[in-house]
């Protein structure tokens, strides 16, 4: 679970762009939407989706509060509409066609793209409020202030939430890891 890249940084006057924004935050965005369940074939759709909402927002944006719990709100909603759609329930995720490694004899990158699928098989096993929190909190390291806000919930739900989506998560990911599945 690697360490969160910093958000974006103001700039000089206190006021960013939306094309600053989204330069600095689409990776965050695309990383999450994947994490919420999107394939990868429909992950840049829903990131653009995420995009265009907070577009339509921008103006109102209050730029003293964190750019990052907003777009994972927006990245949540976004998400959990586009797993409703018919046209995305039909298929179970591939987690075996992930992309190519681009050095084959990479033995850190491989590893790295299994681990990845693991992650995200065991993700697959939770329900949508259990999968947001432990996104969020556990893979994201938000504190949980911010997973609350995202997630429009009270800190302590939110807390109780994660102790129990951990509870199922972790030893889902062990299982997987030692190929008991």
């Amino acid at each position: 679970m690697a360490a969160a890249a910093p958000s974006l940084q103001l700039v000089p006057n206190g006021r960013s762009t939306f094309r600053e924004v989204y330069d600095a935050e689409f990776a965050y965005v695309w990383r999450i939407v994947r994490r919420f369940g999107i394939e990868e074939r429909n992950a840049e759709d829903c990131a653009q989706e995420v995009f265009f909402r907070f577009h339509q927002n921008f103006a109102s944006w209050d730029q003293t509060r964190s750019v990052r719990a907003l777009l994972g709100g927006y990245a949540f909603r976004v998400a959990s509409e586009m797993r409703k759609r018919a046209s995305t329930r039909r298929e179970k995720p591939a987690f075996d066609q992930m992309p190519e490694v681009a050095h084959a004899g990479d033995a850190r990158m491989e590893g790295s793209l299994d681990a990845s699928r693991l992650v995200q098989r065991a993700l697959a096993e939770l329900g949508d409020d259990e999968r947001a929190v432990v996104v969020l909190g556990l893979l994201e390291e938000r504190p949980m202030r911010e997973v609350a806000e995202i997630l429009g919930e009270n800190e302590n739900t939110c807390s109780g939430r994660l102790r129990r989506a951990r509870e199922r998560f972790l030893p889902l990911l062990r299982t997987l890891m030692r190929g008991d599945s």
